[in-house]
């Protein structure tokens, strides 16, 4: 946080020319979704909220509606090995904890960002992605 002109701001992880995107997209997930996610025991189910719509909620805004990278250093997720390296359970928890990706510029931040995402609504989301948008062999 630092102080300018008697306003209070963040540090994003975004190059100066990103950060009015970010600030904007975040004010337009505030309004669309002012309560936020609420889940229960059951993560994604008990949300009402399917790992595709997590995808276009959150993951979109880096990721792009094709998964191909919506910003410089956002790595192509229809092209990754990593989807076949890890299992499952390896790739949810490199969401939880965030993902540094080699030649990438940035890093997803851990659970991209929301720290309201369950390791459930993540692993729907995961499996959103690597059955819907992941290319084939």
């Amino acid at each position: 946080m630092k102080k300018d002109q008697g306003i209070v701001t963040a540090d994003f992880p975004f190059q100066e020319q990103y950060r009015h995107h970010a600030m904007f997209l975040l004010l337009i997930a505030l309004v669309l979704y002012p309560g936020g996610l609420q889940a229960g025991t059951d993560g994604a189910a008990s949300a009402g909220i399917s790992g595709e719509d997590i995808y276009f909620q959150n993951c979109v805004f880096c990721h792009g509606d094709d998964a191909t990278g919506n910003m410089p250093g956002v790595p192509d997720l229809t092209q990754r090995e990593s989807w076949r390296r890890y299992s499952e359970d390896e790739m949810v928890t490199r969401l939880m904890e965030g993902v540094q990706s080699p030649g990438s510029q940035r890093a997803m931040p851990p659970a991209g960002g929301d720290p309201n995402l369950t390791a459930p609504q993540l692993r729907a989301a995961f499996r959103f992605m690597r059955d819907a948008l992941l290319k084939p062999e």
